[in-house]
């Protein structure tokens, strides 16, 4: 907060956002205050504003209006004592935001955005002469004789580096367009860089007048110092905003500056309206016939004072309760006094007592016993002779106004019965139908895909009690949670889990089934006539049935042809005589039991 703002300057009536000097001026901090705040007479009370502020926003101080009575005028929370009189409070808010109109303005994007007097220049050992600025991220590697220091924003950054001149030009310059008739916030960072005394002297201006005071660098090297001020626009659109050096001597007048800022100041402005809460009430009994000992009270405010938030009821039973309305049934009938103890959110409390005379009682009626069921399974409800019956909710079942519905509900649910017993009462009782949960019947294979070789599994289920498996057929034991199965196809298992509540689920598995008839044809073979692999065959296994078996040399030219014939194969000549060593190449093709056709091709080495 800028505790050295001036107030004064911003109008006694900041609280309405429009006065001579601030026409237009945005709100940009949301208040969020009570409208009206009710008070015992002679009291204190806390008045709390929440703000929502923009993101990146800032804001600087808060001002409550009139200070009469307040204990704090410059905090959002505060405390106002009150006498009898009502009091409305105005709560002011100025913020910064968060956009900065200077383009870059902490050097990140380097030489560019500003103009400036300075001649620019760049490289190591680049900045000895006098009246020369470039844009770095370390003093020290553009002149040795300059300190070693990071930038203000993130002491990595870039930041101007300055070789003061021996005359007052200026160093640094922006035009930024503004809105008139608006408070900006104007703020800059100066280091001194170079220890040899004769520290910059920085002057700032805008539009040719200077602003602020003077920031005068210290001797020290590499401490970052702020100038800041408030700026009033006035009818200005655009603005020239200047910083000078006023320092002309030439050694030790070297400095750094960074982070220049000019941000928009906006106002938001709230009130709270501080009435005096008198409590003045009185009480309601509505007791309706044949209710069973069901009284209804209600405090009944009086027009013109405040009402309270705290109902506090004592039945003169033993019971008690809360609430501006609320229904008690008493357990007999008889006088009873009640008592209404109000307090509102001031502290005020008002008493009331009265006596309340119960004599609505009715003779029950039979109806059913609660009772469970399982999803989507019906319970029968049912009601003594009455002369009219009416059931709620009515969700569920097949009549809401006969004496015997069914209900089938979806969840467990508590039935309520309006019965009619004579032409002036009705007596009221519930049924609750409890439905259970599914089972979490989950059936589960972890084997692998049944082949000839393999042609028993098992399968798993878990979450009932009881189990039975479809197709039966292929299960050794159907009612098993973990019969062995042999399909002779892929097969979807269902199980249907029963629970102890007799409540069925339902899950499914597949058990595959590998169509795994194939042929296999070694990858060399050798027709030396020692009697060992001197023949190249198709071998088939699980099924498979051989229609052709054909072989090529390089060229493409069939060497070998067998039909049919898994015995039959190709002993490494043509036509009498030996090939030559080499690669060869096959073709095979042929049917699975379950009639798919199988095709393979590939090649083999002869070898002798």
């Amino acid at each position: 907060m800028f505790t050295n703002f001036i107030r004064y300057s911003l109008c006694i009536a900041f609280s309405l956002l429009v006065c001579n000097n601030i026409h237009a001026q945005i709100a940009c901090t949301t208040i969020n205050l009570a409208d009206t705040v009710y008070a015992c007479p002679n009291s204190s009370v806390q008045l709390i504003a929440s703000l929502t502020i923009p993101t990146g926003d800032v804001a600087l101080d808060t001002i409550w209006s009139p200070s009469i009575g307040l204990s704090d005028t410059d905090s959002i929370t505060t405390v106002a004592t009150i006498g009898t009189t009502p009091t409305k409070y105005f709560l002011n808010i100025r913020t910064l935001t968060l956009s900065n109109l200077v383009n870059n303005g902490d050097f990140s994007a380097g030489n560019t955005g500003f103009s400036s007097s300075y001649r620019d220049t760049s490289g190591p050992s680049s900045l000895y002469p006098e009246g020369f600025y470039t844009v770095v991220n370390n003093p020290n590697s553009v002149h040795p004789g300059f300190v070693s220091m990071g930038d203000h924003t993130t002491g990595t950054g870039n930041m101007m580096v300055v070789n003061g001149a021996s005359s007052p030009v200026s160093v640094w310059c922006q035009v930024i367009a503004v809105t008139p008739n608006t408070y900006y916030d104007f703020s800059a960072w100066g280091a001194t860089i170079s220890p040899a005394g004769n520290p910059a002297v920085l002057q700032f201006s805008i539009n040719g007048s200077l602003v602020g005071t003077s920031l005068s660098l210290s001797n020290s090297t590499g401490i970052w110092q702020q100038f800041h001020t408030v700026w009033y626009s006035g009818s200005n659109t655009s603005i020239d905003i200047c910083i000078t050096d006023q320092q002309t001597a030439l050694g030790g007048n070297d400095f750094a500056i960074d982070d220049i800022s000019f941000r928009q100041i906006c106002f938001s402005s709230d009130s709270v309206y501080i009435a005096i809460a008198h409590l003045k009430d009185s009480i309601i009994v509505n007791q309706l016939p044949c209710m069973n000992g069901q009284v209804s009270l209600s405090a009944v405010m009086i027009p013109g004072y405040k009402a309270t938030t705290s109902f506090n009821w004592s039945f003169g039973d033993g019971a008690t309760n809360s609430g501006a309305s609320v229904s008690h049934t008493y357990p007999h009938g008889g006088n009873f006094n009640t008592t209404l103890i109000m307090k509102n959110d001031s502290g005020c409390v008002d008493t009331m007592t009265g006596s309340v005379f119960v004599n609505n009682f009715v003779a029950p009626v039979p109806i059913s016993h609660d009772t469970t069921v399982c999803p989507g399974g019906t319970a029968q409800l049912w009601v003594g002779d009455a002369l009219s019956y009416k059931w709620s909710p009515a969700n569920g079942l097949n009549s809401s106004t006969i004496q015997s519905p069914t209900a089938r509900p979806r969840k467990t649910t508590t039935y309520y019965a309006l019965i009619k017993v004579d032409s002036n009462c009705f007596y009221t009782d519930s049924v609750m139908v409890t439905v259970y949960n599914l089972p979490a019947v989950t059936a589960t294979y972890t084997g692998e895909p049944l082949s000839c070789r393999n042609a028993i599994a098992s399968v798993h289920a878990t979450g009932a009690n009881t189990y039975l498996w479809y197709p039966t057929k292929y299960c050794d034991d159907s009612t098993s949670a973990n019969p062995n199965v042999s399909p002779i196809i892929t097969t979807k298992f269902v199980v249907k889990g029963t629970d102890a509540n007799g409540c069925i689920a339902f899950d499914s598995v597949i058990v595959p089934v590998s169509d795994i008839a194939d042929v296999y044809v070694p990858s060399a073979f050798t027709p030396n006539g020692d009697g060992r692999n001197d023949h190249m065959r198709a071998i088939p296994y699980c099924g498979f049935t051989l229609e052709y078996f054909e072989i090529f040399n390089r060229w493409g030219q069939r060497l070998f042809y067998a039909i049919r014939d898994q015995r039959e194969g190709w002993d490494g000549t043509q036509y009498g005589s030996r090939c030559e060593i080499g690669t060869y190449y096959y073709l095979v093709k042929g049917m699975s039991l379950e009639g798919r056709e199988i095709m393979k091709k590939g090649e083999f080495e002869l070898i002798r």
